[in-house]
């Protein structure tokens, strides 16, 4: 509840297209998905890959590719992890009115932000959110802070948030889901449970969703794999991806390996990748491992 509506998570997967120069655009997507750990569930099971390319903090890995999910993560041969999701949170009992805000002369003399209203708040929204619903209840909370003594100014910024003004300075933003009311009601039915049976039942519902939604990843990454797809993986936990089509990967390849192998300076091959990838720290994860393996590429695949 608390805080301004933020346009994304990185726990979602977002397809963003970007250029890799004329001949590569319609071929790469950036995708961004959770790096945080979870515990493990069990490997899935999966097929051998002998196409593709993959590469892993700039390292390449040759093929055979066997891409399986243990626990919350994709794996690449049982080490490399593609993706890495969490745990869904235990559903919490449904909270009790944390009564009045508590002020003190001293909290009236600081930042707004540093008092713990927004907290406070944030509690009392959920309380009035299950008693009277998500739509009185952003009505009562806004009402509750206009009416706190160290507020200034609520400022309306939209239909879903607004801006809290403090009298001594400081302030925060506030807002519901950033799909609206909608949005907020339904996360309360996934954050919060009448009884532990239904915060059991609540979990194990969550639960299951999420290892779909890794196995799908799992036979997508190996559908790739299988196309031809050049897959990079960025960071340590995977989660932020570079994918060059099957018909665009052996010349994007090609391009890379010129300017890796050119015997330039390491400053003229970032300049020179920068152009081709405008991503630093796969460029810089690149010229890292300029001297290791790479690709033996053969002729494109027929379309």
């Amino acid at each position: 509840m608390s805080g301004q509506p933020r346009a994304g998570k990185r726990t979602r997967l977002l397809p963003i297209l970007i250029g890799l120069g004329i001949v590569l655009v319609a071929g790469v997507w950036l995708w961004l998905s959770s790096t945080r750990s979870a515990r493990p569930a069990g490997p899935s099971t999966a097929s051998l890959v002998t196409t593709g390319y993959f590469f892993y903090l700039g390292r390449y890995i040759p093929p055979p590719y066997r891409v399986t999910v243990e626990g919350y993560r994709v794996l690449v041969n049982g080490e490399f992890p593609a993706v890495t999701m969490v745990e869904p949170p235990k559903p919490l009992p449904i909270p009790e009115d944390p009564g009045d805000f508590a002020w003190t002369p001293d909290k009236l003399k600081m930042p707004l932000g540093d008092v713990g209203l927004e907290r406070h708040a944030g509690k009392k929204a959920v309380y009035w959110a299950f008693k009277h619903g998500p739509a009185r209840a952003w009505e009562m909370v806004i009402e509750y802070i206009k009416a706190q003594p160290g507020v200034k100014e609520v400022r309306v910024m939209d239909e879903n948030s607004v801006y809290v003004v403090g009298t001594s300075g400081g302030g925060f933003g506030y807002g519901v889901s950033p799909t609206g009311l909608k949005g907020w009601e339904e996360s309360l039915k996934r954050s919060y449970a009448s009884s532990e049976a239904e915060a059991r039942r609540i979990h194990e519902k969550a639960v299951a969703e999420r290892k779909q939604r890794l196995e799908n990843l799992r036979a997508q990454y190996e559908g790739r794999f299988r196309e031809g797809t050049a897959l990079f993986v960025i960071t340590p936990n995977g989660g932020v991806e570079l994918l060059v089509g099957a018909h665009q990967a052996r010349a994007f390849l090609a391009q890379l390996a010129a300017i890796l192998k050119s015997g330039e300076p390491d400053g003229e091959k970032r300049k020179a990748l920068m152009k081709l990838l405008d991503e630093g720290s796969l460029v810089d994860q690149l010229l890292a491992n300029q001297g290791g393996p790479w690709p033996a590429l053969g002729p494109e695949p027929p379309r």
